[in-house]
């Protein structure tokens, strides 16, 4: 059965959005970046880089585990109208792929852990 787990983070923009967990990499910034995420992506890094605007068709949320509210990839979740929550570490413990919900008022993530999960 299915169960839901949540992280208590900082919210930074507004919105809730759920999508699949991608663990961000330099490769998802390349010229052929975009065609690696699947639609409705949440993009997790410990930092957001600049280049991430280029994604902005297919990212619905921002989970970063280092920063603040003037952070860079909050102000650019912010620019790009998409929730965001930073301050949480979700490499580890939860898998690439998990459906998750960002709720960027309540600075919340949830992941949904499907039977094998950690």
């Amino acid at each position: 059965m299915d169960r839901w787990v949540e992280f208590r983070g900082l919210g930074v923009s507004l919105g809730r959005s759920e999508g699949r967990l991608v663990f961000l990499s330099w490769d998802h910034l390349g010229d052929e970046g975009e065609a690696l995420l699947p639609e409705s992506a949440v993009l997790w890094d410990t930092m957001i880089p600049p280049q991430v605007s280029r994604l902005s068709a297919k990212v619905c949320g921002l989970v970063i585990e280092e920063g603040g509210m003037l952070s860079h990839g909050a102000t650019l979740a912010r620019e790009m109208r998409i929730p965001c929550v930073v301050g949480v570490r979700l490499k580890g413990n939860v898998p690439a792929g998990t459906v998750v919900v960002v709720d960027g008022a309540a600075g919340l993530v949830r992941a949904k852990l499907t039977p094998g999960d950690p």
